[in-house]
């Protein structure tokens, strides 16, 4: 089977899962192959490569991107880069597609693909409409939903969230866990240490992920003194604390008593949690929410929203008490008491079930019984 995805340069979960389907390829797929259509958003050049069994086309990040406000101009100024991917899917005959995302750079293969007429699969990341609010993409949002294409959702909450909005029923389904690369489950076992307890926070400086969250906790928490907060995001600016050359986002958090840290790789990031006696994850909506089974698979707690699609996996680990509301922090801060006194720590029992549920080799063997069952239905 030859299989094209898209993909960036970047550790997100589109980056995450194409990296996670060149592993399974690589290891239980050996006679499968893998082209990977992917958006360079770092040193911006245009190059095909191939590596193996997997054929690498980098496209450049198309400039000019936020300046649109009408979608017909937007989809002519475009047209040469959905030809581009049109043209790959006919060199390449990829048995199936899977566009990993619901934004530009998947709405351009989306188009390619149509266009090709190729069989595809919409892997939903994000949501557009719980997460932009321009015209423009609304719009664009539109296209990635029709009850005659083949979906892969990370949660059955972000399968009824896409419904809902636009009041159809989606029959092509299946729903799919994200799975977890081996770094997360830490051999090594967490053992809490007396000081300040350490809170952290994970994720991009966006609205719909709410770090200003941290700023309410941070102010709850600063009479006791007996907590700290360490946030891994995408802030501009240098995080010094004078703040001289940071952003108006960095000084207010640096100004809370908030530590920043810049995105790091996996290895770290899976140390990272490790050191922390709790991980929060707030976000207003999340299709899935990585950041907190990250968490617990390597043994620190995590409190998440109601709202996040994690929380299924969650209901079905038998950690329901770590769903909350965010809206309330007074709830928020005793929930950190009770874990704090009680020193609590995710059991192995949990990440031994994470690991044979939720692996990559796990979700990506679902992955590929998908497309059989797509290909088996489109033929």
């Amino acid at each position: 089977m030859k299989i094209l995805v898209t993909s960036h340069t970047g550790i997100g979960g589109i980056a995450r899962t194409t990296k996670q389907m060149r592993e399974q390829i690589l290891s239980n797929h050996k006679n499968d192959e893998l082209v990977v259509i992917n958006e360079n958003r770092e040193d911006k050049s245009e190059f095909r490569r191939r590596y193996r069994n997997t054929s690498v086309y980098s496209v450049p990040t198309p400039k000019g991107l936020h300046n649109f406000t009408s979608f017909t101009k937007f989809k002519r100024h475009y047209k040469p880069v959905v030809d581009k991917m049109a043209e790959i899917i006919k060199a390449e005959s990829p048995d199936i597609i899977l566009i990993i995302g619901t934004f530009y750079f998947p709405w351009f293969l989306l188009s390619a693909a149509r266009k090709a007429k190729a069989p595809f699969i919409i892997r939903y990341g994000g949501i557009i409409e719980m997460e932009e609010t321009k015209k423009i993409w609304l719009r664009m949002g539109r296209d990635f939903v029709n009850p005659k294409y083949s979906y892969v959702f990370p949660s059955t909450h972000s399968k009824e969230t896409v419904e809902g909005i636009h009041q159809v029923k989606l029959p092509h389904s299946w729903v799919i866990h994200n799975g977890l690369p081996d770094e997360f489950f830490i051999k090594k076992k967490k053992i809490t240490k007396k000081g300040k307890f350490k809170i952290g926070y994970v994720g991009r400086h966006y609205g719909v992920k709410n770090p200003e969250f941290c700023l309410a906790l941070a102010d709850k928490l600063r009479l006791s003194n007996n907590s700290e907060i360490e946030m891994v995001s995408n802030y501009t600016g240098t995080c010094s604390k004078d703040g001289k050359k940071a952003s108006r986002a960095v000084k207010r958090f640096l100004k809370a008593g908030i530590k920043l840290t810049p995105s790091m790789s996996t290895n770290k990031l899976a140390k990272f949690y490790q050191s922390k006696d709790l991980i929060i994850s707030p976000s207003h909506f999340e299709t899935y929410g990585y950041v907190p089974l990250e968490a617990i698979a390597t043994g620190t707690p995590a409190l998440i929203n109601k709202t996040l699609g994690i929380r299924e996996v969650f209901t079905k680990l038998g950690l329901d008490e770590y769903i909350v509301d965010f809206k309330d922090v007074d709830n928020i801060v005793e929930k950190i008491d009770y874990i704090r006194q009680k020193q609590v720590i995710i059991n192995g029992d949990v990440s031994r079930k994470l690991k044979k549920n939720y692996s990559f080799s796990s979700t990506m063997l679902q992955f590929f019984d998908t497309f059989k069952q797509v290909l088996n239905k489109s033929n």
